[in-house]
């Protein structure tokens, strides 16, 4: 389970969040993906799926994946929580296939946000080159 906040707190509405993002991996034993060799360190994927190198609460991010499964992840808008955790997800299904989660799922509460993170993950995916779908889904 990953939970991201932002910093500083804001209240959302107490209805369900109707907008969610969902990234399918059909990652196998049999199968090849064309991105980093998983024997990068942390830093050099994050850098490669981004452009620039990580922050230092990026990086702990993704150095901290197999200690905890369960993390929350609270910076300010604007620093990189998305990529963060996209691509530790990433580095994850690299490093430990059989016990990382095969999707990733950002539930969001804006219709705008949900447009903006889904350009932003479809652009990590084209960099390191990999053709995991992102797919949007909207509520009502």
């Amino acid at each position: 389970m990953i939970a991201i906040r932002h910093a500083p707190q804001t209240a959302l509405p107490a209805r369900p969040l109707s907008h969610r993002i969902d990234f399918l991996s059909h990652w196998g034993h049999n199968c090849a993906i064309h991105c980093p060799p998983a024997h990068l360190h942390p830093a050099s994927y994050f850098k490669a799926a981004a452009g620039f190198p990580p922050l230092p609460f990026q990086l702990a991010w993704m150095e901290q994946a197999e200690a905890s499964p369960i993390r929350t992840l609270e910076a300010p808008t604007g620093l990189g929580k998305t990529l963060a955790t996209l691509a530790g997800w990433l580095w994850d299904r690299q490093q430990r296939p059989q016990t990382t989660p095969r999707r990733l799922v950002y539930q969001l509460p804006l219709r705008t946000l949900t447009e903006q993170i889904a350009v932003e993950c479809r652009a990590v995916m084209a960099r390191l080159g990999i053709a995991i779908p992102v797919h949007v889904l909207r509520g009502g």
